[in-house]
């Protein structure tokens, strides 16, 4: 929709200022011409004139106009469906591999063929695979949502630092069960901003599960607040760079930095998320490859 916008903002300055060139042109020329007319016949015939050149720029300026309109929201729509047939594929290939597991372990199940010793592992999985499924139609709910024209954020004053620690202390037993260390670093004074409680834990949320799904045991991650001309949320770590192409295909949805999502350990919609979250904002996200003590950082700037 941003894209769109663009293009109609340009479109329609480049053609507004190539109808005042045109009009002061027309201008140019009646003047001159008029200079030399005595006649008022021929005054009121290059009047006549005069007013149907002005009409026929105004004209074919406003069917340029509609014609290049058209042709960008076709384009746009075009690039929508491919998108949305894309992510539709991908859904359907991520919910493919748990279900087939759930529909074989459950037959297995009702039809008596495994004993005693492996129903509870077999229920396990069953367990695991439908909690999985949960959370990927969550994850599709939520990125469709935040698409919806009905969509509003709920914006009020919040401590941005209490926001975050909050957030963090959900996952503190996920960082001790990989023996990641995690390190918070936050100004000690309250910095508050208009945010959506909900939809900003969340895009924290994500950054911090992908900082902890996507690194090794033993690495090091840390969390900073900075305010300079803004501030800045920083989620670095020391585990594996993202090559320079990625660094802003990463937040497209369905794509990952690694091999988490072939592994289906990420659904490559996190990210997307975030991003949605943090441009609703008035900010923008992205990968700093130069954070001292760290390989890599997801930066939020608002």
């Amino acid at each position: 929709m941003k894209t769109l916008k663009k293009h109609l903002i340009v479109i329609f300055i480049t053609l507004t200022v190539a109808m005042a060139f045109l009009n002061s042109i027309i201008n140019s020329v009646f003047n001159t011409i008029a200079e030399n007319i005595t006649n008022e016949y021929m005054m009121g015939l290059a009047l006549i004139i005069y007013f149907i050149a002005v009409i026929l720029v105004l004209v074919i300026g406003a069917i340029l106009f509609v014609h290049l309109i058209s042709k960008k929201i076709k384009e746009e729509n075009i690039r929508y469906n491919k998108e949305k047939n894309i992510l539709f594929a991908n859904i359907a290939h991520d919910l493919k591999t748990p279900i087939t597991t759930i529909m074989g372990f459950s037959k297995a199940l009702y039809d008596e063929v495994v004993d005693e010793t492996e129903k509870k592992e077999l229920l396990n999985s069953i367990y695991g695979k439908s909690k999985r499924v949960n959370e990927l139609l969550d994850l599709m709910f939520q990125y469709a949502k935040l698409d919806g024209v009905d969509f509003e954020m709920k914006l009020q004053e919040l401590d941005v630092g209490r926001l975050i620690r909050e957030t963090i202390a959900l996952y503190y037993n996920e960082f001790e069960g990989k023996s990641i260390e995690i390190n918070i670093e936050m100004p000690e004074k309250p910095i508050k901003l208009n945010l959506d409680n909900v939809e900003f834990s969340r895009a924290i949320s994500n950054l911090i599960i992908n900082a902890y799904r996507h690194n090794k045991p033993g690495s090091k991650v840390a969390v900073r607040l900075e305010e300079d001309d803004g501030i800045k949320i920083i989620v670095a770590d020391n585990g594996e760079n993202i090559d320079d192409e990625m660094k802003e295909a990463i937040f497209n949805p369905f794509i990952c930095g690694d091999e988490s999502r072939n592994s289906k350990e990420g659904s490559g919609l996190g990210l997307a998320i975030t991003k949605k979250i943090v441009e609703k904002h008035g900010g923008k996200i992205f990968i700093d490859s130069n954070i001292d003590g760290y390989t890599k950082g997801f930066v939020v700037q608002l």
